[in-house]
């Protein structure tokens, strides 16, 4: 609504976590934000230089305008939509440009919500007996370990998280 909201905001959460700072601050959505997206970055960066925000983090925008904001702003962190069947960062040069930058990709759906593994595609199901590893496990290991992107993965249960952690276990042929 107004630039004071943005560490209102921030400070309503650092209380509620009990935390003097977080490492990164992020706008999730800037189009439905009411402030210009160079405005927001340039009062997220104040709390920067209070310490209440260690790094600044970008979400859902263009590749020009985290070219502008990671110039203004040194972003670290970029996140955004990148899987098996939706590939768009990779098509118009957001991943290259991230980490021709040292800023970490991070990609949220990773596994479609096991969508990708329920459609067997043949090559996946292929790879499934060579490796005696899962479809998600093969997902996953070509997106963090070939792609060299960060993954966010709903991780439900502790055997989960051993089968997600496992997806680091082994090495993809090219």
């Amino acid at each position: 609504e107004k630039p004071e909201d943005i560490e209102q905001q921030l400070d309503a959460y650092l209380k509620i976590m009990w935390l003097d700072f977080v490492d990164e601050y992020k706008m999730h959505a800037p189009t439905v934000s009411k402030l210009w997206i160079y405005e927001t970055y340039y009062h997220m960066q104040k709390l920067a230089e209070k310490w209440k925000v260690r790094y600044l983090w970008a979400c859902n925008i263009s590749l020009d305008q985290l070219k502008d904001l990671h110039k203004a702003f040194g972003i670290r962190t970029f996140e955004w939509l990148y899987n098996l069947e939706c590939k768009v960062n990779e098509d118009v040069w957001i991943i290259k440009y991230c980490q021709d930058n040292d800023i970490r990709f991070i990609c949220y759906q990773p596994l479609r919500r096991n969508r990708i593994a329920r459609y067997n595609h043949p090559f996946l199901v292929d790879l499934e007996k060579k490796y005696k590893k899962t479809q998600n496990q093969i997902l996953l290991n070509r997106i963090i370990k070939v792609k060299k992107i960060w993954a966010l993965v709903k991780t439900s249960s502790v055997d989960n998280a051993k089968e997600n952690l496992d997806a680091l276990n082994f090495t993809l042929e090219e």
